[in-house]
């Protein structure tokens, strides 16, 4: 992976950076980037030094700008429904029971009469994902600010499945003097994840029969 720097701090030795979130960058918004700058080669290195050796994606988080003395709303939203694009041609009961006599003759007497259970059909459903975002931006002639607060919500199409997050940006810039200022850039993302292990494995090798 690349290094990344979110507001002058580098992600991906911190310590939140897990498995689950290995890019380092998931808790930000889209909405609420202002810029992306990406360095390749010995400019990366010649920095950054050998955490950079694989290039570093340098991340500017919006906030308000000198002059514009008024505050700027904005709101997104995405609310969709996911399916399943293919299933797997997988047998079907009489083709399963058929195979399974030609390989141990006798094992089912009438193979028109065995059951036929689409597994595939049975875990998988549609499911909704939802995404919003607020955010209000500003100035005034020595204050800069920006919040941006959103949600992610995306139901699994197998049951027990999921993942939401909620997404707070809090940017701030005051100018104390002409030569000094004085900022933060906060950012809070907690989230949830529920899997549900092993699921389509099993399903993929379960006998229609049953």
């Amino acid at each position: 992976d690349p290094l990344y720097i979110v507001d002058w701090m580098p992600i991906k030795d911190a310590s939140f950076v897990k498995e689950d979130n290995p890019s380092g960058i998931n808790f930000l918004y889209p909405n609420d980037i202002e810029s992306i700058q990406i360095l390749k080669d010995a400019s990366a290195t010649a920095i950054y030094g050998s955490r950079g050796s694989n290039g570093v994606i340098i991340i500017t988080t919006k906030n308000g700008k000198l002059g514009e003395e008024k505050t700027t709303f904005s709101f997104n939203g995405e609310y969709g429904i996911q399916s399943l694009a293919s299933k797997i041609d997988l047998l079907d009961g009489k083709e399963f029971a058929t195979i399974s006599n030609q390989i141990d003759p006798g094992t089912y007497n009438n193979v028109d009469a065995v059951p036929n259970t689409d597994w595939q059909d049975l875990i998988f459903s549609p499911a909704p994902i939802m995404n919003y975002q607020l955010s209000a931006t500003g100035a005034t002639k020595s204050t800069q600010y920006y919040v941006g607060l959103g949600y992610f919500n995306q139901k699994g199409i197998i049951d027990k499945s999921s993942y939401e997050r909620i997404s707070i940006q809090l940017n701030n810039v005051y100018k104390l003097t002409k030569f000094l200022s004085l900022g933060n850039n906060i950012t809070l993302s907690p989230f949830s994840q529920e899997n549900a292990p092993n699921v389509t494995y099993q399903a993929y090798r379960a006998a229609p029969v049953y």
